[in-house]
């Protein structure tokens, strides 16, 4: 894979894409988790439980990749080249 097409910018159906996959995948841990409770175990502490820590380290990661994104001067619409990247 060249470096031109790791920093191209992600289209919409992409991000289409990921948005389905990784609602699917929350979706189905959340439903696991609620369907097949382990038996007589006490509940585990919210911070403790993937339908809490999956989305916060998703909006973690995402908060990260904005303020990359802004340190590196791509959010001000311009063209990412070989020049700017």
């Amino acid at each position: 894979m060249r470096r031109s097409e790791l920093w191209r910018p992600v289209s919409r159906r992409e991000l289409w894409i990921l948005a389905i996959g990784v609602a699917a995948f929350l979706t189905i841990i959340f439903v696991y988790a609620v369907l097949n409770p382990p038996p007589h175990a006490p509940p585990p502490k919210v911070l403790a439980r993937p339908e809490f820590v999956l989305p916060l380290w998703a909006l973690i990661l995402l908060g990260l990749f904005w303020r990359w994104r802004r340190e590196r001067g791509f959010g001000n619409d311009q063209p990412v080249t070989e020049g700017n990247c």
